[in-house]
């Protein structure tokens, strides 16, 4: 992914970092609130389909999908939020990243916000068949790396629906 200069001067330095690794491409990221030292497979679920396979890990080789996920939570949004992330892929393995949130939330999401990203060796997961935005893990996996996020390292260009 391509960013322009005027964009990489306002990134901040927990961001570039993130950045820096995903351009490496041997690194996958997990985004959550949670401040944990070891990740332990849960049971994830979607809102339409229902639980998401066995209980797992599930990580991006996309630094911007674990951001949004460690900011876009129900400990910054104490009353609640409703969130659509997602990928579309391309038959060559190549992915657009997607986020919408409903209006206003980034208002009521004060600056202060902040989660934990969690990087990991890519080789400790494994692939998601058609889903090359994900990868996951069926066992407990301790990150090489753990960074603080705040709402200002969100990804540009969250939707509204």
């Amino acid at each position: 992914m391509e960013r322009n200069s005027s964009e990489q001067k306002t990134i901040s330095p927990e961001k570039q970092i993130l950045l820096d690794m995903e351009s490496e491409g041997c690194y996958l990221f997990h985004g959550t609130r949670a401040d944990v030292e070891l990740l332990e497979p849960r049971q994830a679920i979607d809102r339409k389909r229902g639980p998401d396979g066995a209980p797992a890990i599930f990580a991006s080789p996309a630094a911007d999908y674990a951001i949004f996920h460690a900011i876009i939570n129900s400990g910054n949004f104490p009353d609640g939020i409703t969130s659509q992330s997602g990928a579309n892929s391309d038959d060559d393995g190549s992915f657009e990243l997607e986020f919408k949130l409903p209006k206003d939330a980034l208002k009521t999401l004060p600056d202060s916000a902040s989660g934990w990203v969690y990087v990991f060796k890519k080789e400790d997961f494994e692939s998601i068949e058609g889903r090359p935005a994900e990868y996951k893990s069926h066992v407990a996996v301790r990150p090489v790396n753990k960074i603080k996020v705040m709402k200002r390292d969100l990804p540009s260009g969250i939707g509204v629906f």
